[in-house]
């Protein structure tokens, strides 16, 4: 016997309406026009069409005018407002003045160990200075950089990443000692960590505290995560817990639950010739993210 004939059916189709409409209410409160909804594909904000011409195909052309604007606004900033909530957003770490440096340092270079204005064969002394003036005089100069002494040279041996920054010049105490030359310049500095170090000498402890305590004896600022979409929380709290924050930036695009303690990133980007807005700092104002162009 059919729900109708049994008299349910009068009853069931107001339910089942009433569900049908909460789900597209809740659909609509998650989904944005702009926000791709998958991060790893989308990590710019789109405008809003009007600010591209279609193809003949496509239709006509309509301009932006200000109703088009503010409903892009309001779109993009109700998705804000919620995305924060769903993934448990908090600025606790950025407002932690031992690391609050990243919010200002725009300006990042990558230095490989084999540079020569880094490093003087002929008298065995790191030429900081000499590094920093060029850049200056090129483009102003950087807030940070970040010395990268793993490749090319990482798996020719069973050397890992600690015990290569340990092989540069002067051991720990000239690496420790180039470090506050750039302090002294006012430049931060940040040294990469491969999680795919793999097969070489185990560090005798989990990653993340041999790196921490290796950042720390050196008096290093923060790391980057290569060739990662987001650096694990463990990380942060393995800094912490010897009271010695990082920054850590990873190299790909974070999860948005990450840039809680992610404070920085890479961002590379296809930049067209609409501008768009960066993802991150949309959802954190704080993040920094660096753009990376090869």
């Amino acid at each position: 016997m059919s729900l109708e004939r049994r008299g349910l059916g009068r009853f069931l189709r107001p339910i089942a309406g009433l569900i049908a409409a909460l789900s597209a209410s809740q659909a609509a409160g998650q989904d944005s026009r702009f926000v791709a909804s998958d991060w790893a594909e989308q990590s710019m904000i789109a405008g809003p069409a009007c600010l591209t011409y279609p193809q003949p195909w496509e239709g006509t052309w309509t301009p932006c005018d200000e109703a088009t604007h503010e409903a892009w606004l309001a779109d993009v900033r109700r998705w804000r407002d919620e995305r924060r909530i769903r993934v448990g957003l908090s600025d606790a770490r950025y407002r932690d003045p031992r690391v609050a440096w990243a919010h200002g340092a725009f300006m990042q270079a990558q230095a490989m160990v084999e540079d020569r204005y880094l490093y003087d064969p002929a008298t065995g002394r790191y030429t900081v200075d000499r590094y920093l003036d060029d850049l200056v005089a090129r483009f102003g100069g950087i807030d940070a950089v970040l010395i990268w002494p793993t490749y090319p040279n990482i798996g020719v041996d069973d050397r890992n990443q600690i015990d290569m920054l340990r092989s540069m010049p002067g051991g720990i105490e000239g690496v420790k000692a180039m470090v506050a030359d750039f302090h002294r310049r006012g430049v931060k500095v940040l040294f990469p960590f491969m999680m795919w170090d793999q097969g070489t000498r185990d560090p005798g402890e989990p990653w993340p505290q041999a790196l921490a305590a290796e950042m720390a004896a050196i008096g290093a600022d923060g790391m980057n995560g290569d060739t990662q979409t987001g650096v694990p929380l463990s990380f942060s709290e393995a800094a912490d817990a010897i009271g010695d924050p990082l920054v850590f930036q990873p190299e790909g695009t974070p999860h948005d639950e990450a840039l809680s303690w992610n404070l920085a990133s890479w961002g590379q980007y296809a930049f067209g010739a609409v501008p768009k807005v960066d993802r991150f700092r949309w959802l954190e104002p704080l993040h920094m993210v660096n753009i990376s162009d090869r």
